[in-house]
């Protein structure tokens, strides 16, 4: 099985991210209609990146939000660096999630994201938001200039700050966004199932050692698997808000073993046992 075809099962199966092929060494996309083509059927992702399939591999900004970086475009250099730190200084650091590395030197930051945040060119100088509307190329695509690679220590999806999504432009009609359906659902359904999830954990009793404790984190988990059918990642992230109010709070193994427990609590299809790669 070849890389390609490896993160795309990963990105659709295990978090829930529909996906799309970007023609050989380029950013843009191989099908007709673009990131509207966009899909979790595994049949399609199979055609795509079979055997000698020579497609980089692009993500519609579904559930998640990128904040992306540039630092050099056709035209030189772009000051995405110096504009995020000006944004950091006045509102915090953004927090630790997941990263992209980009050919150019710049970064695609990842963050959770349940409501609509549109995809907006240009907040500041350098960046931009890739939301509704938008897409990411994501690794292990690559162009003329290199190759997109996952960077840094294996940290958590962070939830996308308040801040960041006030700096999105709101247009006056909707932003375009892909109609696909797959394993979760269609993309709607898949927005709904996350804030509707994060609803339950916030009214949820928590887990008190003694009190019963285990019991009540497991049903959580499993609530957030079969109740919601979230991808597993996403799963986890909510559980971490359940965590918050714990006592005491669970461990991140701990977490992550009622959540494999809670996914075996009945037959669901297997899933594919993909590892994110690292540069």
């Amino acid at each position: 099985m070849s890389e390609a075809l490896d993160l795309a099962e990963y990105y659709v199966i295990d978090l829930g991210w529909p996906v799309f092929p970007l023609a050989p060494g380029r950013k843009t996309p191989a099908t007709d209609r673009g990131f509207l083509d966009a899909t979790r059927d595994l049949d399609k992702v199979h055609r795509w990146w079979r055997a000698g399939s020579r497609y980089g591999l692009a993500i519609a900004c579904v559930g998640f939000v990128v904040v992306d970086v540039d630092v050099r475009g056709k035209k030189g250099e772009k000051p995405g660096r110096e504009s995020l730190a000006e944004l950091e200084a006045e509102h915090g650091p953004l927090p630790a999630t997941w990263t992209v590395r980009t050919p150019s030197g710049g970064s695609h930051r990842y963050f959770a994201n349940a409501g609509h945040v549109p995809r907006s060119i240009g907040v500041r100088p350098g960046i931009d938001l890739c939301g509704v509307g938008g897409f990411v190329a994501a690794p292990p695509t690559t162009t003329s200039e290199g190759a997109y690679a996952w960077e840094g220590d294996d940290v958590g999806l962070a939830a996308l700050p308040a801040w960041v999504a006030t700096l999105a432009k709101r247009e006056p009609a909707k932003a375009v966004a892909p109609s696909f359906s797959g394993r979760w659902g269609t993309s709607t359904d898949l927005d709904r199932r996350i804030a509707a999830a994060v609803r339950y954990v916030d009214k949820a009793d928590p887990s008190i050692s003694g009190s019963g404790g285990h019991d009540r984190a497991w049903l959580v988990a499993r609530a957030l698997i079969h109740k919601f059918e979230l991808p597993h990642a996403i799963a986890l992230e909510v559980l971490r808000v359940f965590n918050q109010r714990c006592e005491p709070p669970w461990s991140e193994r701990e977490l992550a073993h009622k959540l494999v427990s809670a996914a075996a609590a009945r037959v669901l299809p297997e899933p594919a046992h993909v590892v994110k790669r690292r540069a």
